[in-house]
């Protein structure tokens, strides 16, 4: 926790939630990459996981459902929430 809290203290600002998203929601890179602000409720602190983005040789992006866990949602843990009033998350 102490290890993700530094990198997360010291990257990029715009890139703080994608850290904290990634450590601690169990999602995919391929899934973060795909999320849009409108899969992202604060208020219940719940993620909508619907698809998710694959980049292929030859720089070709695919963009198609996520693979074994498939469409979901994904509770966020209650230490993420305040982080919605310090970051933004590009859409």
């Amino acid at each position: 926790m102490a290890e993700v809290t530094a990198l997360a203290d010291v990257i990029e600002p715009r890139w703080r939630a994608l850290i904290l998203l990634a450590a601690w929601c169990g999602l995919r890179r391929g899934e973060l990459l795909a999320l849009r602000r409108k899969d992202i409720d604060l208020v219940h602190g719940i993620l909508t996981v619907e698809r998710s983005v694959q980049h292929l040789r030859g720089g070709e992006v695919i963009l198609g459902p996520p693979k074994t866990a498939g469409r979901r949602r994904v509770v966020m843990p209650p230490h993420l929430l305040p982080e919605r009033t310090t970051t933004s998350i590009r859409g």
